[in-house]
């Protein structure tokens, strides 16, 4: 029986750690940061684009919807981690009760992809080629101020140094 128990352990830990340790560690303390970092972004991308009124209540749609997809679905995505783990701590864990919950967090995975690349192509679709220069521009400034991780040979991720 400690043998199992070991088992499990390991394997939840590794769950947590590896894969969904993400949940329940973001405080909302953190998450109204990140809001306030994402609009400080977005509104320093803007700045100076000229946008017109209707670009801008295009763009405003655009977000709308995708905040909800993205909320719908990380709730489902929550639900079926929290299914998974309920599951893994069962006294005899089995796979065939788990595998369609793994198949059922890859597919809820990839809808959040998609939803997100969705965005992309639809937001390009209201900017023009201008706006669009001019917005890759300030990203990359961005990245390289804050030192964000890029690919480098081989697909590893390297850090910007940032010059003094």
């Amino acid at each position: 029986m400690k043998v199992i128990d070991a088992f499990k352990v390991s394997v939840v830990m590794v769950f947590v750690l590896g894969t969904g340790g993400w949940i329940g560690s973001v405080g909302a303390a953190d998450i109204v940061e990140k809001k306030t970092q994402l609009e400080a972004v977005k509104s320093d991308l803007e700045d100076g684009l000229g946008l017109t009124l209707e670009q801008k209540n295009k763009i405003r749609t655009i977000r709308e919807e995708f905040q909800t997809r993205q909320v719908s679905i990380k709730n489902a995505l929550n639900a079926k981690h929290e299914a998974l783990r309920q599951e893994l701590d069962a006294d005899v864990p089995v796979r065939v009760k788990v595998q369609p919950i793994v198949i059922e967090i890859k597919a809820l995975q990839g809808q959040l992809t998609d939803n997100r690349v969705d965005v992309v192509f639809k937001l390009r679709e209201i900017y023009t080629p201008q706006q669009i220069k001019i917005i890759k521009e300030r990203l990359e400034q961005q990245r390289k101020a804050i030192g964000l991780k890029k690919k480098g040979k081989k697909g590893k991720k390297i850090l910007i140094k940032r010059k003094k």
